[in-house]
C-alpha cells in the first residue's frame, strides 16, 4: 500500500497545491475586504466564517451571506472565488480521474490485492510459475483435487483466462514475471503454508532462476521444474532436492516400458492418472524394427533409449549431418512413400512421428497407415489445440509436451510418495508389476486409482496416534478395517511405508506401524473418504481396533465406565 500511496501524493501535488493556494487566497480576501451590519457599522470576517463560507462555496452546495448581506466589494471577490475554486476542483478531479486509468496506479492496486490475498491464504498451496499448456492442464488437475495453487505468468491473456475458468478451487493469479524475486516472494515463497514451487515456463534458464532463488530464500520448499535438455536438468538437480522432469526422457521411458516392461508401463499409466479419468488396458506392439521420424531433443532422447534397450530402429532425418552419428538411418522426410519404403515402413512393428510440425506428423501416420495397417503408431503432438485431430487419427500412443509432464507432476504432488515408489518399483520385474495391477484391479472400479498419503500423526491419523500413545499395538490391517464391520477391510490397497528416509515396497499387511510413518495408499475415491474418517473418529477406530462398539458422549462413557468397573469386582 505503501507504492499507492507514494504515487498518489506524488501525482497529486501539484493540484493539491493549487486547491490550497486557491482556498487560502479566497479566505483571506473575505478576511480582508470589510463589510456592514445590518445598522451600516463596518464589520470584518473572521477565519473562521471566512473559511466555513469558502468551505460551502467552493464545492458548490449554496449559500447564504453570512452573517450579513455581502457588500458589492465582498461578491465581486465571492464571485472570483467561486470561479477559482471551481476550476481548481476541477483541475484535481480531473487529475485524479487520470490517475485512477494510470496503467501503473492499476499494477499497483492489482498487485497490493494479489499481494494481500496471498497473505491470508490458510491451507497449504503451492506456487504454479508459468500457466501454458501444462500448467492449465496442471491447475485444473490440482484445484479438482481441493489443492489452493497460487499462478504467476508474464501473459496476460492467460491470467485473464483464469478469471473466467470455473475451477473447484480459485487459484491466485497474477501477471509477473516468475523469475524475478519480487513477485515469486509476494506469490507467497516465504509464506508458512506454501508447500512448493513448480517451474513450468517454456524456458529452461528462467526456470533454473526459480529453482535457485527458490533454493537461497527458502530451501526447505519442494521445487518441481520442467526441463528439456539434460544439460538443464542437470543444473537444476545440482543443488538440493529438486524434481526434473523431462517431457521426452518421460516419455522416452514410457515407450520403453510398452516394448520391454508391459505390466510397468500399465502400473504407471494408473497411478498417474488423473482422478475420474477411465481405466483402460492400453494397446501393445508386436515385437519388430521401429522407425523414427525426426532427430530433433524428441527423437534423440527416443533414439538412445531404444539402442539401450538393443531394438532394431530406422532413422529418416532430412540433415545429412545426423546420418553420420547413426546406426540405420534414411537420408529424407518421413511424409514420402518412396522413403518409408527405404526404412522398411512394410515389415516395422512400429513408427514414431517425432518431428516438430503437427502436419508433417500426421501426414507420416496416414502414409504409414496405408502401406502398413497393422504397424504399431506413435506421435508427437505439438499444439494443444490440434488434440480433436490427432484422436480422430486413432493413434495407439500420443506424446503431448504438457500432458506428459502435468500427469507426472500432478501425480507427485497429489501424493509425495508416488517418486520415492517409482524409483524402488523401477527395480522390480514385469511379473511383479503384472501382478500389482491385478490386485489394484481389485480395489478399484472403472477408473484409474486415488492415491492418497496418511501419516500417523496427530495431525492426519488423530484416532491412531492416540491409540498408539496409550501403547496399544497397531498394525497396518488394523487401520484398513471397515468401520462398519471390522471383520472386511475397505478397498484400498498399501502401495509404500516410507520409515526413516527409507521406503519399503507393499508391507505386509501384519507389519506393525509407528509414529511418524507414512503410508502410501490406493484404491476407489469411496475408500479415500471412508479411510479418513476411519482414522481421525476417536469412536469408530475403538471399534475397528477393539471389537467392541463405544458410544460417543461423555456421560454415555462415564457410565459404561462404571458399570465395566461394578462387572469387574
Amino acid at each position: 500500500m505503501s507504492g499507492i500511496f507514494y504515487l498518489l501524493l506524488r501525482r497529486l501535488r501539484m493540484p493539491l497545491l493549487v486547491l490550497i493556494g486557491v482556498y487560502s487566497i479566497s479566505i483571506l480576501g473575505f478576511v480582508l475586504i470589510p463589510g456592514q451590519d445590518d445598522h451600516g457599522n463596518v464589520w470584518e470576517m473572521s477565519f473562521f466564517h471566512a473559511f466555513y463560507f469558502v468551505s460551502f462555496m467552493g464545492s458548490t452546495i449554496g449559500f447564504g451571506e453570512i452573517p450579513y448581506p455581502f457588500t458589492d466589494t465582498q461578491r465581486f471577490w465571492a464571485i472570483v472565488a467561486i470561479y477559482g475554486t471551481v476550476i481548481s476542483w476541477l483541475y484535481g478531479i480531473g487529475t485524479m480521474l487520470a490517475i485512477i486509468q494510470d496503467a501503473a496506479f492499476q499494477r499497483l492496486l492489482v498487485e497490493s490485492q494479489f499481494r494481500r490475498r496471498v497473505q491470508n491464504i490458510p491451507e497449504p498451496f503451492y506456487i504454479i510459475c508459468g500457466y501454458g499448456d501444462t500448467g492449465q492442464l496442471l491447475v485444473t488437475g490440482l484445484s479438482d483435487e481441493g489443492v489452493q495453487l497460487v499462478v504467476l505468468d508474464d501473459n496476460v491473456e492467460r491470467i485473464n483466462e483464469i478469471d473466467v475458468c470455473n475451477f473447484l478451487v480459485k487459484p491466485l493469479a497474477l501477471f509477473a514475471d516468475a523469475s524475478r524475486l519480487r513477485y515469486l516472494k509476494m506469490a507467497g515463497l516465504e509464506h508458512p503454508q506454501c508447500q512448493g514451487v513448480i517451474a513450468l515456463t517454456n524456458n529452461d534458464q528462467t526456470n533454473l532462476t526459480i529453482a535457485t532463488a527458490v533454493h537461497l530464500l527458502n530451501k526447505d520448499l519442494r521445487l518441481i521444474s520442467r526441463a528439456e535438455t539434460q544439460d538443464a536438468e542437470a543444473n537444476i538437480t545440482s543443488f538440493g532436492a529438486n524434481e526434473v522432469i523431462n517431457p521426452f526422457d518421460t516419455f522416452s521411458n514410457r515407450l520403453a516400458y510398452i516394448i520391454n516392461k508391459r505390466g510397468m508401463y500399465t502400473l504407471f499409466e494408473w497411478l498417474t492418472g488423473i482422478p475420474h479419468d477411465p481405466l483402460q488396458t492400453p494397446n501393445f506392439p508386436k515385437e519388430g524394427a521401429w522407425i523414427l521420424c525426426g532427430y530433433g531433443k524428441f527423437g534423440r532422447s527416443i533414439y538412445q533409449r531404444f539402442i539401450e534397450m538393443g531394438v532394431d530402429i530406422t532413422v529418416v532425418t532430412p540433415n545429412k549431418e545426423d546420418i553420420i552419428h547413426l546406426e540405420k538411418s534414411v537420408n529424407g522426410v518421413g511424409v514420402k512413400v518412396e522413403v518409408l519404403e527405404k526404412a522398411g515402413i512394410r515389415k516395422a512393428a512400429g513408427i514414431i512421428a517425432g518431428t516438430d510440425n503437427d502436419a508433417n506428423n500426421l501426414s507420416i501416420i496416414m502414409t504409414a497407415k496405408e502401406l502398413n495397417p497393422g504397424i504399431f503408431i506413435v506421435s508427437r503432438q505439438n499444439q494443444r489445440p490440434h488434440f480433436p485431430i490427432f484422436k480422430a487419427a486413432n493413434i495407439d500412443l500420443v506424446m503431448q509436451r504438457g500432458s506428459v509432464i502435468a500427469h507426472t507432476i500432478f501425480a507427485l504432488v497429489r501424493s509425495p510418495l508416488l517418486g520415492e515408489f517409482s524409483r524402488l518399483a523401477d527395480y522390480q520385474s514385469n511379473e511383479w508389476a503384472n501382478k500389482l495391477v491385478s490386485r489394484i484391479a481389485g480395489v478399484v472400479d472403472d477408473e484409474v486409482p486415488h492415491l492418497w498419503e496418511v501419516k500417523i500423526d496427530k495431525t492426519q491419523a488423530s484416532s491412531v496416534y492416540k491409540a498408539m500413545d496409550n501403547r496399544n499395538t497397531i498394525k497396518l490391517k488394523d487401520i484398513l478395517r471397515s468401520g462398519r464391520d471390522r471383520t472386511r477391510q475397505i478397498s484400498a490397497l498399501p502401495l509404500l511405508i516410507y520409515r526413516k528416509n527409507r521406503g519399503y515396497l507393499l508391507p505386509d499387511i501384519d507389519q506393525r506401524i509407528k509414529v511418524n510413518d507414512r503410508i502410501l495408499f490406493c484404491g476407489n475415491d469411496e475408500a479415500k473418504r471412508k479411510h479418513h474418517w476411519i482414522l481421525n473418529d476417536d469412536t469408530i477406530f475403538r471399534y475397528v481396533l477393539t471389537g467392541r462398539e463405544h458410544t460417543a458422549g461423555y456421560v454415555w462413557q462415564w457410565i459404561m465406565k462404571k458399570l465395566e468397573k461394578r462387572n469387574n469386582s
